[in-house]
């Protein structure tokens, strides 16, 4: 996943309208900015597996990603969709 193209002003605004990030000072969310490292998903790839360490906090910027888990028979279903602004990991 190489990173992706998306401007300092782009990831400030993105910040900004979070939910979560948006209530912080305007200092603390440039510095969630400025910590942010632009990735790139391509289609039907898995970002993550439940169980993988939580280490990284995704925040979407573009897309849609699928939250899915598996049923007691391992068949994989859909939890929920995520956005543009929305937090995963």
């Amino acid at each position: 996943m190489a990173g992706a193209q998306i401007s300092p002003g782009e990831l400030d605004e993105l910040v900004r309208e979070n939910r979560t990030f948006g209530a912080l000072s305007v200092e603390a969310r440039h510095l969630v900015s400025e910590a942010l490292e632009p990735v790139s998903v391509p289609g039907g790839a898995v970002l993550m597996r439940e169980g993988d360490p939580a280490n990284c906090l995704y925040l979407v910027a573009a897309g849609r990603l699928r939250v899915t888990t598996l049923d007691a028979e391992g068949n994989p279903y859909a939890l929920a969709e995520v956005g543009r602004g929305d937090l995963v990991g």
